[in-house]
């Protein structure tokens, strides 16, 4: 037994917060009957869970991708705007695993994205409480002073809302203004309005880790299954 909550993610449906979505919508039945509530138990061998009449189930087994988004992709399972998602990128053979991708990129970023059918992970990887380490390369149009580099580690008010402190590093073997950022939370455009703050507008961003993993020689475009070595970097020490 588990929770239904718990039961959606485990099947690739997408992340918790997706689910959550489709639980307060009334697109999820039990047996036939609507199921509102998260915390209701199901048990995936005797009962029937649908979504939007289809049946789920659990997939065979987990699977895990690790992606480097192109720019101009768009980091969703669909668009209702014909847009390219990261979804179109997986390879035919991973395509039955109704994976999905863990936490989001904009369209004008690029970088290592984890794809998967596994809810808990990703819930893991982007639940502010654990405080996951996601590291970008940002190249900015100018470069900064120590005073701008430290009030933008310590914090900066953002339309009401106080940003967690960071670690901003000179890169100093590019002779442009590229910066290492390491932060724990990703809220949408972020590091833009955080830069921006400090009158600094970005020109380009690379998420070269999560966690322990990095993204390392991943071509554009590419993805790859994650050995079980580099599964285990996406968990705690």
């Amino acid at each position: 037994m588990q929770s239904l909550i718990s039961f959606l993610t485990s099947t690739g449906l997408g992340s918790r917060r997706h689910c959550f979505d489709l639980l307060v919508n009334g697109y999820v039945r039990v047996n036939g009957m609507v199921a509102a509530k998260a915390s209701l138990s199901v048990n995936s061998g005797v009962d029937e869970v649908t979504v939007r009449g289809q049946t789920i189930a659990l997939p065979k087994r987990k699977l895990y991708l690790k992606l480097n988004k192109p720019l101009g992709v768009i980091s969703t399972i669909s668009d209702e705007l014909g847009r390219r998602t990261v979804v179109d990128l997986i390879p035919v053979q991973y395509r039955n695993f109704r994976l999905y991708p863990v936490g989001r990129l904009d369209s004008g970023t690029s970088g290592l994205m984890i794809m998967t059918n596994d809810g808990d992970l990703a819930n893991f990887l982007t639940h502010p409480k654990f405080e996951v380490e996601k590291e970008y390369q940002v190249l900015l149009d100018r470069e900064l002073n120590e005073d701008e580099i430290s009030e933008l580690q310590m914090g900066v008010e953002i339309n009401g809302h106080r940003t967690s402190p960071c670690k901003i590093v000179r890169l100093r073997k590019r002779t442009e203004p590229w910066y290492a950022v390491i932060i724990h939370e990703g809220k949408k455009r972020e590091l833009r309005f955080m830069f921006l703050a400090a009158g600094a507008k970005v020109r380009q961003i690379c998420r070269v880790r999560i966690g322990r993993l990095k993204l390392g020689n991943l071509q554009v475009g590419r993805s790859e299954e994650l050995t079980s070595q580099e599964l285990d970097l996406l968990h705690p020490n």
